[in-house]
């Protein structure tokens, strides 16, 4: 399932860097299994 990390911030009190949520969440259960950035335009 993929979840946007601004949506996970709008939900929940993050201020951490996307990694750094990822490192977190996979080291209280929750397997994160990459981080992809995202383009509004294909290579723009």
């Amino acid at each position: 399932m993929k979840i946007s990390y601004n949506w996970l911030k709008k939900y929940l009190a993050v201020s951490n860097s996307a990694e750094d949520t990822a490192y977190l969440l996979t080291h209280c259960g929750l397997e994160v299994e990459g981080i992809e950035p995202f383009q509004s335009l294909k290579g723009g």
